[in-house]
């Protein structure tokens, strides 16, 4: 027997379904997948999460990439001060920088960063200056540390300013949450513009390893500034100036 409902009963039905508020569909959480209203602990930085239908938040201390930040990491691999290059830019260092950051994949942050599409050319580059300019940072950002060589260094940030320049703090760069040890880096000529805050215009000539010619490994008795994360003030950055064919670390970022 077939039940038959007429139209004025059916628009009721509608009418009263109508009163009741529609579940939002989401997409769902990814790195890891999950639906809204999970829960998951996240060993590696010690903290619960929870999936808000289409992105896992911290309920705890910040994780690196949950907040759509950058990150700031020291590379497994030293180099000399011309990276192998003759071109007047960072193109040389910057490959570097992501060649590194693609194939050490066990540096805190890269499941992040894999995941959302930032290992790329666009938003990896070397925190270097040459004699002309220097790669800077997007400002307002909070950039991670991490260790391509220690994948339990790292964790700790710092937030840029206005124009791009960090990291605004006073923070030892050897503890284990930042790089996890004590290293030197090339920088460039990266002035500071107060003990806690460096400026992403080079200042004067020379001290780059990249004179307006050509890069140079010290046949030109050319020297390069480095930074050295032990540290607590403008010496992370600016720490003194070596011949270009010494080697030192890099530090490479990805941007959001």
């Amino acid at each position: 027997m077939k039940t038959v409902i007429g139209l004025g009963r059916l628009l009721l039905v509608v009418g009263v379904l109508g009163l009741f508020p529609a579940e939002p569909i989401h997409a769902g959480c990814s790195d890891p997948s999950g639906n809204e209203r999970d829960m998951r602990y996240n060993d590696e930085y010690h903290t619960y999460e929870f999936c808000d239908g289409t992105q896992w938040v911290s309920m705890g201390k910040p994780i690196p990439g949950r907040g759509g930040g950058g990150f700031f990491v020291i590379t497994k691999t030293v180099y000399d001060g011309n990276f192998g290059s003759t071109r007047d830019d960072l193109s040389a260092p910057d490959k570097k920088c992501l060649t590194e950051l693609t194939t050490e994949t066990g540096w805190k942050g890269y499941s992040v960063a894999n995941t959302k599409g930032r290992l790329i050319a666009a938003k990896v580059h070397a925190f270097l200056c040459t004699e002309r300019n220097c790669n800077a940072l997007v400002p307002f950002t909070t950039y991670y540390f991490g260790n391509a060589a220690d994948r339990t260094a790292g964790g700790a940030s710092f937030t840029t300013d206005a124009q791009g320049d960090g990291p605004n703090d006073s923070a030892d760069w050897r503890a284990a949450n930042y790089f996890g040890g004590d290293y030197f880096y090339w920088t460039g000529y990266r002035a500071p513009r107060t003990d806690s805050s460096w400026n992403d215009g080079p200042t004067g000539g020379g001290y780059q390893c990249k004179t307006t010619n050509s890069w140079d490994t010290g046949t030109n008795n050319a020297k390069g500034v480095y930074g050295r994360s032990a540290s607590t003030i403008r010496g992370r950055w600016w720490a003194g100036n070596d011949p270009c064919d010494q080697t030192h670390h890099l530090i490479c970022y990805v941007d959001p």
